[in-house]
C-alpha cells in the first residue's frame, strides 16, 4: 500500500519532516512525568491540505507540533517549512481575564500587525464574529464557544501558511461550527495548510484529507482520513486486550513496510 505522503511528493509542501527525532526540552517540557519524544519521522504536509495528527502527548504529538513552530531543536533529520507559521495550543490561548479585544490585539500583533493596521484587523475580526458587543468584556464572561470562533477567526486573519492546533482546541466545536468550517475552507483553498492533534478523529474526519497516527512516538499509519478513523476504532474496540492490539498493529505492519511495531505493552 502506497503512502499519501509519497503520492504528493511532487506538490509544493508546506511542512516536511525528513527522518526527524526529537525530545521534549525546556519550556516545552513538563515538570513532571516521562520525556516524551519522536524517532525518525518523516511525512508531507502539502499547501492546501488539512493533516490530522491522531494521538496524545505520550504519542508525540506535542514534540512533532513543538518541533515544527521551532521550539523545539531535532536531534536528528531536517525540517522544512514555509515562512508565516501560526500556533493554536495552550500555550496561545486567550488571557480569560483579559478582555475579548485585548486578547485579538495580542493575535494580531503577533501576526505583524501594528498601527492604524493593527485597530482595523481587530475590527474587522470583532465584525466578522459579530462579536462587537462582547468587544469590552473580560473572556471568563463569555461563552467559551465563542471565545474559541474568535481565536480561530484572529488566526486565520492574516493569512499564515500553516496553522498548528494542538490538542484539545483540535476536538473543539469552534472548528465543526459552520462559520468556523468555512474560514478553515477558505484559507486552505488559498493555499493554505493545517495540522490538526487530537485524541480522538471526529473533527479530522470532518476537515482532514488525511490523517497520520502516532504511537509512542511513531507512525503507525499515513492514510485517508476515513481508512485511519475505521482502523484506529478497531483498536479501541480491543484496547484492554493487548494480545488483540499487537496482532492488529502487526496486520498493519505487513500493509506499511517499514512500520515499527508498537504494542501497548509496558
Amino acid at each position: 500500500m502506497s503512502s499519501p505522503t509519497a503520492e504528493n511528493e511532487a506538490r509544493t509542501a508546506a511542512l516536511v519532516f525528513d527522518d526527524v527525532s526529537a525530545k521534549d526540552q525546556g519550556k516545552t517540557r513538563a515538570k513532571r512525568g516521562p520525556r516524551h519524544e519522536i524517532a525518525g519521522l518523516s511525512f508531507y504536509v502539502n499547501e492546501g491540505q488539512a493533516v490530522g495528527l491522531l494521538g496524545g502527548p505520550a504519542d508525540g504529538t506535542s514534540v512533532l507540533l513543538h518541533t515544527a513552530a521551532g521550539r523545539i531543536t531535532p536531534e536528528t533529520g531536517n525540517v522544512y517549512i514555509r515562512p508565516r507559521v501560526a500556533v493554536m495550543d495552550a500555550g496561545t490561548s486567550f488571557d480569560l481575564d483579559e478582555t475579548l479585544r485585548a486578547n485579538v490585539e495580542r493575535v494580531a500583533m503577533s501576526l505583524e500587525f501594528n498601527g492604524s493596521k493593527l485597530k482595523a484587523a481587530v475590527t474587522r475580526i470583532l465584525a466578522q464574529t459579530a462579536m462587537e458587543d462582547e468587544a469590552e468584556s473580560p473572556c471568563v464572561e463569555i461563552d467559551p464557544l465563542d471565545v474559541e470562533k474568535v481565536r480561530l477567526a484572529a488566526t486565520l486573519y492574516a493569512g499564515p501558511s500553516l496553522v498548528l492546533v494542538d490538542e484539545p482546541l483540535a476536538r473543539g466545536r469552534a472548528f465543526l461550527d459552520e462559520a468556523g468550517r468555512e474560514r478553515v475552507e477558505r484559507h486552505l483553498r488559498l493555499g493554505g495548510s493545517m495540522v490538526l492533534a487530537g485524541r480522538e478523529p471526529r473533527v479530522m474526519r470532518r476537515l482532514c484529507s488525511r490523517i497520520i497516527w502516532m504511537n509512542k512516538g511513531n507512525i503507525i499509519m499515513d492514510a485517508p482520513s476515513d481508512e485511519v478513523a475505521r482502523n484506529f476504532g478497531r483498536i479501541e474496540k480491543v484496547r484492554d486486550d493487548k494480545a488483540k492490539v499487537e496482532q492488529i498493529y502487526r496486520r498493519y505492519a505487513r500493509h506499511y513496510p517499514g512500520l515499527k511495531i508498537v504494542t501497548q505493552s509496558p
